[in-house]
């Protein structure tokens, strides 16, 4: 609607008039704009959109014959208002101590006519392995340790977060270190401001040091493949390795169907492959040597930000102190009952909180990213207790 409906304008005046968007979040139906191809790769890979309204405002003088048309353009997107509670308990008299974490509040779940119109809340859990304050704004005297522009804020880290499958898959009955059932690693990143798109706007370098001397043997990075099919690139930087590809999957583990807000979002994952960790190739197909065994499966890894100009934004933890995590057996998961990453949500949902006390140090947290939620509310921490 436009208001005032009318307006009487001198000779070179002007005036504001007011358009107003009035919405239905029942009917915010997942729909990607028609001239778009939603499968660039021709793989059966949706990528991510944007579901948009637009329209013209037309401008009409009273008796005249040509009209003046101003585009209106806007990207609604329903939220779901999903939370955890502030702490959960685990208890146990074996060596993994186990609770459930139930979440409350109201989810999205809009239904369309094709697969990929179905908007939905999804929810990821991983541990809380680091946090990060919040960048200052720079002003004259301080240009370092600060941020100049809103890109610059997406590359701030709040929170680092890190969870496995590899228990889950192996209590199915498969091999996580199988190329025929492989099981996944995920980082988790949330930033203090949103990125306009999951990749180049803000690029997060994870870097894995597999046998824990100090120096990185795989680079994993947030890269747009092609046309906002945004994924987690893991690539081998040991000597010898030539930066061959060891991992590709998609950010977050989900295509464009499953939106997840990789477009004006400030949370996500970076998936890695565990079964090409331990059988990794070249390029042209010869065996490298394994990153991870069974027998070795502990890493030390840590974060660099930076914004589109390549500018160092932000580090959590560095080779001489890293985060570790145990790539098979982690310390503290949170899954529902798909054993899968990202697991539809909604009020009611419960994940199962599994934790190992001999590794999960002394404040265990779990890291919730509600993929659906308000910008404000994406990220959450729920504190373990025994």
């Amino acid at each position: 609607s436009v208001s005032p409906r009318s307006v009487t304008l001198p000779a070179g005046g002007s005036a504001t008039v007011t358009v107003t968007l009035t919405l239905d979040p029942a009917k915010l139906i997942h729909r990607a704009d028609p001239t778009i191809a939603l499968d660039p790769l021709g793989l059966g890979i949706m990528r991510d959109f944007l579901s948009d309204a637009s329209s013209l405002l037309t401008i009409t003088p009273a008796g005249g014959t040509s009209s003046l048309r101003v585009p209106v353009f806007s990207a609604p997107r329903p939220a779901s208002r999903l939370s955890g509670p502030s702490s959960v308990a685990v208890s146990g008299a074996g060596p993994l101590l186990t609770g459930t974490l139930a979440l409350t509040g109201t989810g999205v779940d809009v239904r369309g006519d094709q697969r990929y119109e179905r908007e939905r809340s999804r929810i990821s859990a991983l541990q809380l392995m680091a946090t990060s304050p919040r960048l200052p704004a720079c002003e004259p005297g301080i240009s370092s340790g600060c941020v100049t522009t809103p890109d610059q804020s997406a590359a701030d880290l709040r929170y680092v977060g890190f969870t496995s499958d590899a228990r889950e898959v192996s209590a199915a009955g498969k091999d996580p270190l199988s190329l025929e059932t492989p099981g996944l690693a995920y980082f988790g990143i949330a930033s203090w401001k949103p990125w306009r798109s999951a990749a180049d706007i803000a690029k997060f370098l994870v870097y894995l040091d597999t046998d824990n001397d100090g120096t990185p043997d795989i680079v994993v990075v947030n890269a747009n493949l092609v046309q906002d099919v945004f994924t987690s690139i893991a690539l081998g930087v040991r000597p010898g390795d030539n930066e061959s590809l060891i991992s590709l999957q998609l950010i977050n583990n989900v295509a464009g169907d499953k939106d997840t807000a990789k477009l004006h979002g400030n949370a996500m994952t970076l998936p890695i492959n565990l079964a090409n960790l331990a059988n990794p190739t070249d390029g042209a197909g010869t065996a490298l040597p394994p990153y991870i065994t069974r027998a070795n499966s502990t890493i030390s890894y840590w974060v660099e930000a930076y914004d589109l100009a390549g500018t160092l934004i932000d580090a959590v933890g560095y080779p001489r102190v890293p985060l570790r995590s145990d790539v098979l057996a982690p310390a503290l998961t949170a899954f529902t009952s798909s054993g899968s990453l990202p697991a539809a949500a909604t009020r009611g949902t419960r994940l199962i909180v599994t934790m190992d006390p001999a590794k999960a140090g002394a404040s265990p947290r779990v890291l919730l990213l509600h993929h659906l939620n308000a910008l404000s509310r994406k990220a959450q921490v729920v504190t373990v207790t025994r």
